[in-house]
């Protein structure tokens, strides 16, 4: 029997569908664990602040979509078997193109041996990793490779989802994965100090900010605090282009400037609250809350910084209402694009007819390597860039770090296969393609010393030393509702009181770890 639209359709009515996707149905008969999901448990998508449940119709609407794309995927991978051994990579939708490219990289550099293919999961993170989950307790046969966010590695080793390194049969997983790659990418790929999956990618956040309005960059949150001001008063822009709504970057940025102040949310066990246990603990979760309080109410604030996120900051800062701006270094490649379209008004590279042709067909900035030059030499006059603020002067800022990490399926059917595909897809070529061409940042040491590289991140040392001193999220297997309950407790800003807060914060997370009560 084929895999044409018409077998398709004769497999679902007939149910004679091949080994690889019946496993698909008994994910549909583990309800039980859906329902887990949906009390909180592992997802909380579907809870507003009161904790009121969505409505069953908008549920079994999620619930067939997710089931839709879980079925898809697992199909396309039966028939793409019929070719031959193949070796399924999930990613997340986002950067599928570049996953895409090192996976047929890896396909052509084994020869024939098996096929490495790409398959995307869902858009939204939450519905990445449900789909996943559901999958792996529901025996999917069909998961090999998976692409975790880096949050989620404790949750899946600790339920018993993927392999640990050590299970490689060639004896190799755990020596590459160690080998040349960065130690804070690293210790995200580690669950009580065993490797359960090989960093990918990383990422990192930087300082943004208008070099042609101030002589230096600020070198603390004190200092960004004080130069907003004093641009404030002199009628310029003055906003600090933050992530402060009421979701993950929230939490992301809460963390770096806790562990920059000498705390942490959970100790080394991953059950001890430590937000407030000790004085100089407590002191630290005030320090950082006070940061927080004192950005949103600075003056000449964001008026709509509880709404903030990544795509906003960068906004911001392009259209010349920050001069201050956090975020991940993707930011001088957008900013050079849109200036080159005439969308940043201090910046107009759209008056250069040699950078006419680096914006392609498709309306996207793919300058040649002169072009990027000229252009990035244009912008070093209103645009810099600096290490993330710290908290405590003279001591650097431990910026809390994202990214994907590549773990196997506990339901596999090709381990060999699958932790060869891995050592392939993170090799040192595929490195450089998702940096340069993908504009990901690598975990591979050594990269950072390639001159291409360089040419392509002028702020590659910056982005090195970060990814080496970085803080990582708390680790636990309930990661997701820690991180729920702590930005439900944040936000949002503009009313927080840092005493009061700290202990709300300990409380809070002490009901996830615990499992009480309903997911704000």
């Amino acid at each position: 029997m084929g895999c044409g639209p018409l077998s398709g359709l004769r497999r679902v009515l007939l149910g004679s569908w091949p080994p690889e996707v019946t496993a698909i149905h008994s994910v549909a008969n583990h309800a039980h664990v859906a329902l887990r999901f949906w009390r909180g448990t592992l997802l909380n998508t579907d809870t507003d602040k009161a904790g009121v449940v969505a409505s069953r119709r908008g549920r079994a609407r999620w619930l067939a979509a997710v089931a839709t794309t879980a079925i898809t995927a697992s199909w396309a991978v039966a028939c793409a078997a019929g070719g031959g051994r193949v070796i399924s990579f999930y990613t997340p939708a986002a950067d599928s193109a570049t996953f895409a490219a090192i996976a047929r990289n890896c396909t052509d550099q084994l020869g024939g041996r098996f096929r490495i293919q790409q398959v995307s999961l869902p858009k939204s993170a939450d519905d990445q990793r449900l789909q996943l989950a559901r999958r792996l307790t529901g025996n999917d046969r069909t998961l090999d490779v998976m692409g975790l966010d880096v949050m989620w590695t404790a949750e899946f080793a600790d339920a018993g989802w993927v392999l640990p390194l050590s299970d490689d049969p060639a004896g190799r997983a755990e020596a590459d994965a160690t080998t040349d790659t960065l130690p804070g990418p690293l210790a995200t790929a580690t669950w009580k100090h065993k490797l359960y999956a090989a960093p990918l990618t990383s990422n990192t956040q930087l300082l943004w900010y208008r070099a042609d309005l101030m002589d230096k960059p600020p070198a603390t949150w004190t200092d960004m605090v004080a130069e907003a001001t004093r641009l404030h008063a002199a009628g310029g822009p003055s906003w600090i282009a933050v992530q402060a709504k009421q979701y993950e970057g929230l939490v992301v940025w809460f963390n770096t400037l806790l562990v920059s102040a000498g705390g942490e949310v959970l100790s080394g066990d991953g059950r001890t609250v430590t937000l407030t246990d000790t004085p100089a603990h407590r002191a630290a979760t005030v320090t950082a809350l006070q940061i927080l309080k004192s950005v949103a109410t600075a003056p000449g604030a964001d008026p709509s910084i509880t709404q903030t996120d990544e795509s906003t900051a960068r906004l911001a800062l392009e259209q010349g209402k920050a001069a201050l701006e956090v975020n991940y270094p993707y930011v001088l490649r957008s900013i050079l694009e849109n200036a080159v379209k005439g969308g940043v008004p201090f910046l107009p590279l759209n008056t250069r007819p040699d950078l006419a042709s680096s914006i392609n067909s498709v309306g996207m900035f793919a300058p040649t390597g002169d072009q990027f030059r000229v252009a990035y030499d244009a912008s070093k006059k209103v645009l810099g860039f600096a290490p993330y603020p710290a908290v405590v002067s003279g001591r650097p800022a431990r910026v809390t770090i994202g990214g994907l990490n590549l773990a196997v399926a506990k339901t596999t059917r090709h381990k060999a296969e699958a932790f060869e595909a891995i050592r392939c897809l993170r090799n040192i070529h595929n490195q450089k393609h998702i940096s340069i061409e993908g504009g990901l940042s690598p975990v591979r040491t050594s990269l950072y010393s390639d001159p291409q590289f360089q040419e392509q991140y002028p702020q590659y040392a910056i982005i090195r030393q970060q990814l080496t001193t970085a803080a990582v999220r708390p680790v636990t297997p309930l990661y997701q509702a820690v991180s729920t309950r702590i930005s439900a407790t944040l936000a949002p800003i503009t009313k927080i009181d840092p005493e009061r807060t700290a202990g709300e914060l300990t409380e809070q997370v002490q009901k996830a770890i615990d499992g009480r009560g309903l997911i704000p």
